[in-house]
């Protein structure tokens, strides 16, 4: 069979389409920030002084995936008021009662994505039991999940986000385990795993994440020591603060950019932590 030129220039172009069409298929923004819960103490760190700019750094950041911690249910109807218009929400609060405490929301880009299922379990013994605590806690610890399509393609990506303790050695440890058991009994493929896991590059908890055998997770920043992201609103030369929020994603894939927002407006950050912001290849 012979072909024109035009028509070999048609199939070379048309594949180059697809290409590029699904590489960017692959492409996933995702942000990780906690916000710190609703305070009330009149001042800068109070909610209503804070808010306006936190929800103007999530619109900026143009995230498919929004992992947020330490949020209210106050907290977070102002922001899906602030974000409606291009994303929803999944989330439990981590108390018995679902009107009370903090969560870990995942908020999700409606444009782009299809919600498929989603779910809170407790990091303890009992997962399902709303409330529970069991490795030393003195404070219940949550994980939120999502199963997102691609609105118009097969493509699957399954969200977790979590809050690690930030007191118990064990919990955290025992708490990784179990996102990791969980993540391999429902095989889902591919995750991202993102939050406040309170804990440093080369803790217990961190390195059964990324060196477990089973499930292992890349880091997106890998070993880097140097990128703070909880500062406690302390200065620095009093505080220089660390590394305990990740972004990490399943093994295989690739980071194409990265980054801490540090910018803020006074001289005074929106929360004692800073978001962190990566747009990965899965």
């Amino acid at each position: 069979m012979r072909y024109t030129f035009a028509t070999i220039f048609l199939i070379f172009l048309f594949g180059c389409t697809n290409t590029v069409q699904e590489r960017n298929l692959r492409e996933v923004n995702t942000l990780t920030f906690n916000i710190r819960y609703h305070d009330t103490i009149p001042g800068l760190n109070h909610w209503e002084s804070r808010r306006e700019e936190v929800a103007e750094i999530l619109k900026q950041s143009k995230a498919d995936f929004i992992g947020l911690q330490e949020a209210e249910p106050t907290q977070i109807a102002y922001l899906d008021m602030q974000l409606h218009m291009s994303y929803d929400c999944v989330f439990r609060t981590r108390e018995a009662k679902p009107t009370e405490g903090e969560a870990t929301p995942i908020f999700y880009d409606k444009r782009k994505w299809k919600l498929i299922n989603s779910g809170t379990r407790w990091l303890s013994d009992t997962p399902d039991s709303a409330g529970s605590k069991t490795y030393g806690n003195f404070y219940p610890r949550i994980y939120t999940w999502g199963a997102f399509q691609m609105i118009g393609s097969t493509k699957m990506v399954y969200v977790y986000n979590t809050h690690f303790d930030h007191q118990s050695k064990k919990a955290r440890d025992q708490s990784a385990r179990q996102i990791v058991r969980a993540i391999m009994e429902k095989g889902h493929r591919p995750v991202i795993l993102m939050g406040d896991f309170n804990a440093e590059s080369g803790d217990e908890s961190i390195n059964y994440l990324t060196h477990n055998g089973y499930i292992s997770f890349m880091d997106a920043y890998g070993k880097d020591s140097t990128s703070v992201t909880y500062h406690g609103w302390e200065p620095k030369d009093e505080f220089p603060g660390k590394r305990i929020d990740y972004i990490m994603m399943s093994t295989g894939s690739e980071v194409i950019d990265k980054k801490v927002i540090t910018a803020e407006q006074g001289n005074h950050p929106p929360s004692d932590h800073y978001p962190v912001w990566v747009k990965m290849r899965i």
